[in-house]
């Protein structure tokens, strides 16, 4: 019986090359900054939150090799923080792949359904694909929390990025080789 293993596992048992594993090393990061920015974002509301991100099993090239989750309790958010909250893993991500110039709702197509998962969405209060006026909002100040070049948030969210990096390492420690 053969064991299929995603491109993740395969790095960690030392099968993939260089190249394959700054991919997937860079999918970690990006899953890593978009909890994060939940979870600073969150924070500075009040909110508890636990995040995590996971290899996704059976990833193929084209998809997604790590995934996260947050768990939110405590404070109940405003609406609008809510929003906020919502749309920081997107805008995290744009922070730090250096797309946000000065706005980062003028940077990113927010009409687009994967820009945001579709908890994202939902906790968001918008159907998939189709953000308003509110949402837009939430975008612009939590782009202005999460700004590379001077964003109040930027710190915090790369230290929790590498927090969530450092504690996903192992996770294939129980897989067959």
């Amino acid at each position: 019986m053969t064991i299929e293993r995603s491109a993740a596992q395969a790095a960690v048992s030392g099968k993939l090359s260089r190249k394959a594993i700054r991919v997937i090393s860079r999918d970690r990061r990006m899953a890593a900054i978009h909890e994060a920015g939940h979870m600073v974002v969150a924070s500075s509301f009040g909110v508890l939150c636990q995040a995590w991100i996971v290899p996704v099993l059976g990833s193929e090239r084209w998809q997604k090799m790590w995934v996260g989750q947050c768990c939110f309790s405590g404070k109940k958010p405003t609406k609008q923080h809510q929003r906020m909250i919502a749309v920081a893993g997107a805008v995290a991500e744009a922070c730090w792949q250096d797309r946000m110039i000065w706005d980062v709702a003028d940077e990113w197509d927010w009409y687009d359904p994967d820009v945001m998962s579709e908890s994202d969405w939902r906790f968001a209060g918008c159907l998939v694909g189709e953000p308003n006026h509110a949402l837009f909002t939430a975008i612009d100040k939590v782009g202005a929390l999460l700004r590379s070049d001077g964003g109040p948030l930027w710190d915090e969210l790369i230290q929790t990025a590498r927090d969530l990096i450092v504690g996903s390492h192992g996770m294939f420690a129980e897989v067959p080789a």
